[in-house]
């Protein structure tokens, strides 16, 4: 497979091969050689990558931090020249105020949609809730601010319907009188609505919200509500936003009630019907990873997909594909060492859980799990490895994983270089073309300088 180049030869190969894709003739499928999708300027932090479903077009975003001052900024990939933006557009720059949170969700077609939270100006007591929108025929909108309180909010989430008819923004945010809400606010027909509480009031706090969007406009919040008076007890909640513009959040419906105080990182997502699934780590010693269905209106019961594999788990991901396949991953610090757990949901009946990170000889310690499906199910998961060298150093490289529907995980293997490489993202389209992305200490520089680096599946 060729390298994406700037060369007259290369460029043309490159487009060529992109234009076989696009019109489905059969091609080997394979990771390209890493690319830079962010390779000067200062540091990156915090990054995001998203791709169409059709294919068409990619988004990378990130914060990137530089003789003091703070951008967020974007970069587009395009099928059909088969290469990223010549320059960075900033989405927002601060410039000496942090950023922090970004996310991106995209319709099929590739319009998208940015969240994050920052401060009005550099010293405020608190952040506000700002989003912009790229059209796929216009570009980059206005930025707009999403929430009109004066208190303080954060980790905001985004989840676009297909079609981008429908964006919902979901976000924590502090009460005057202390404690936690959880908030939403929709983009409909071309315009923000208000601004509406998804919890129902009360004295406890209400945390870590996750949205999806169906294809109707329908929304899916789930979230984690601490109790005031008990501790560290949690209990976990989801609530449907219909689409219908004068109707309000049905009633609150509780997913897990175990009152453990390990209610960790609850997921979401939704398939073409409607049907969502629901993913979120639970136990007494944080030993489960609890799934529920929403089928026919109605929610499922709780189960474990951990299958007794053990470990202390966290960072579980989630994705669901539009036929209603779904795909966890996960993060599990067992007696043998770090290792990634993987369970698939194939026509309705999970699989059970399987070890997805390559069984390489001083590969220790996979760490950060990423996972992507098409519209099939099909799943590229993305994860950390370090390997310790016999000198007592060590250095990180990201592997991939491919799990299909008919045949299972393939086996892990490196789709990068070694070295200090951070978080890798990755994201899919509806025919498996895939993007991974992650962050890549820039070679000769000074201190952690870290830069972007990406390889496509195709």
């Amino acid at each position: 497979m060729m390298k994406n180049n700037t060369g007259s030869v290369g460029m043309v190969l490159s487009v060529c091969l992109s234009l076989v894709s696009a019109a489905g003739i059969a091609t080997a499928q394979e990771w390209s050689e890493p690319v830079g999708v962010k390779s000067s300027g200062g540091g990156a932090a915090w990054h995001r990558v998203s791709i169409s479903a059709n294919g068409s077009t990619a988004i990378a975003i990130w914060v990137e931090y530089a003789e003091s001052s703070f951008y967020l900024k974007a970069r587009v990939w395009s099928l059909k020249l088969g290469t990223w933006s010549w320059s960075a557009t900033d989405i927002d720059a601060g410039p000496d105020i942090p950023l922090d949170s970004p996310e991106i969700s995209m319709s099929e077609t590739g319009d998208a949609c940015v969240v994050w939270a920052r401060k009005p100006i550099a010293l405020a007591p608190i952040s506000n809730i700002y989003a912009r929108r790229f059209s796929r025929s216009s570009g980059w909108g206005d930025l707009e601010l999403l929430d009109i309180t004066t208190n303080d909010v954060y980790s905001p989430r985004v989840s676009m319907n297909p079609s981008g008819g429908t964006t919902m923004v979901v976000w924590t945010q502090n009460r005057s009188s202390g404690g936690t809400d959880v908030m939403s606010r929709r983009h409909v027909g071309g315009v923000w609505g208000p601004v509406e509480m998804v919890n129902s009031p009360s004295s406890n706090n209400f945390t870590s919200p996750r949205c999806a969007v169906d294809p109707d406009g329908n929304a899916q919040v789930v979230y984690v509500m601490k109790y005031a008076k008990l501790g560290a007890a949690k209990a976990l909640y989801v609530r449907r936003r219909p689409s219908s513009t004068t109707v309000p959040f049905d009633s609150a419906i509780a997913l897990d009630l175990s009152l453990s105080g390990y209610i960790w990182e609850p997921q979401i997502g939704v398939d073409s019907s409607g049907s969502a699934v629901a993913a979120w780590i639970g136990g007494a010693s944080r030993s489960i990873v609890y799934v529920n269905r929403y089928t026919s209106g109605s929610w499922g019961v709780g189960i474990n997909i951990n299958d007794g594999l053990g470990g202390s788990l966290s960072r579980v991901r989630l994705a669901v594909a539009s036929n209603g396949n779904a795909v966890a991953v996960w993060h599990a610090s067992r007696t043998d060492g770090f290792r990634i757990h993987a369970n698939r949901l194939v026509d309705g009946a999970w699989l059970g859980a399987a070890v997805i990170d390559p069984a390489v000889e001083d590969a220790t310690d996979p760490t950060d799990p990423e996972v992507a499906v098409d519209s099939l199910g099909n799943a590229t998961a993305v994860f950390t490895v370090y390997t310790a060298y016999s000198d007592g150093s060590g250095a990180m490289t990201v592997y991939a994983n491919r799990g299909t529907v008919d045949s299972g995980w393939m086996g892990a293997t490196s789709i990068s270089a070694t070295g200090l490489i951070l978080l890798p993202q990755v994201a899919s389209d509806s025919s498996g073309r895939v993007w991974a992305t992650w962050l890549q200490h820039r070679e000769g520089a000074s201190g952690i300088h870290l830069d972007i680096r990406g390889s496509r599946y195709q």
